[in-house]
């Protein structure tokens, strides 16, 4: 793909991500005012089961989309998330690659979560993680921007 291509998709790509982050946002505003010390009630248990959905596909748009696609135009040839995560902590996009990798490592523990015993330490991770996650989609755009132009809305 040309390098026009490649930004034209990036912007796409990020239109989408843009999306996905407000839609967890407002499910991340309404879990977080559960209280954590009582048993979930069913309804609360849908609402964090659709944060941790909304988490997996935001996180996936992130990193699977806008990043690669960064770094398909910038002519990086990453073959590993590990790189990935290494080089945008290089370009100082993040603070810590660790902090990339802790949250592919939760987006990759919601794909195959099944034990129920597990689901309230899952959810809390996702409670303590998706600020971060918010936090990096920013610093990405912010770089995208400075790197490439305004990003159309």
């Amino acid at each position: 793909m040309k390098r026009d291509s490649l930004l034209v998709h990036l912007f796409e790509t990020i239109s989408s991500a843009d999306k996905a982050m407000v839609v967890l946002r407002k499910t991340y505003d309404d879990c977080i005012k559960i209280n954590p010390d009582i048993k979930y009630s069913d309804s609360e248990l849908v609402l964090f089961e659709a944060l941790t959905s909304r988490f997996a596909r935001a996180c996936d748009l992130l990193t699977q989309k806008v990043m690669k696609t960064t770094i398909q135009v910038l002519g990086e040839d990453l073959k590993t998330f590990i790189d990935i995560a290494n080089f945008f902590e290089k370009i100082e996009v993040l603070e810590s690659a660790d902090d990339l990798l802790e949250i592919r490592r939760i987006r990759n523990s919601i794909a195959h979560e099944y034990m129920e015993e597990k689901v309230e330490q899952l959810i809390t991770e996702v409670l303590i993680l998706t600020p971060k996650l918010f936090e990096i989609y920013e610093s990405t755009k912010l770089y995208i921007e400075k790197k490439f132009g305004k990003i159309n809305d």
